[in-house]
């Protein structure tokens, strides 16, 4: 064998060898990807669970020691949207303006809804 041809096969079991460092490397990321996604939505269905009111978290006082969900679900009570007010997109082709304005139920009705 040739001296060049040996130098060749060295360098092709370091390659080879160095491709299943990288692959390994990958993996390892892959699989604490993994666990990361799961430990998301694990904490995610936790929030959505614990959002149904309790008769035990309807008298509980939220306070500095309560759970970070707890103080999630106090916030999210008290700025809840309303669901009976929402917006309408409405465009004057004559001036090229475009906007939104509040839903009125009664817009058919002259004088409630103010245009």
């Amino acid at each position: 064998m040739s001296k060049r041809y040996r130098a060749l096969q060295g360098e092709n079991r370091r390659l080879k060898e160095r491709i299943k460092q990288l692959e390994s490397q990958t993996e390892k990321k892959s699989r604490v990807a993994n666990e990361k996604t799961e430990e998301f939505i694990n904490d995610q269905d936790q929030i959505i669970k614990s959002e149904i009111p309790t008769e035990a978290t309807k008298s509980k006082t939220i306070d500095k020691q309560s759970s970070p969900i707890e103080k999630i679900n106090l916030f999210k009570s008290l700025f809840k949207g309303r669901e009976d007010v929402f917006a309408t997109r409405w465009e004057n082709s004559k001036k090229g303006t475009s906007g939104y304005s509040p839903a009125c139920g009664n817009e058919w009705v002259r004088g409630i809804c103010h245009y």
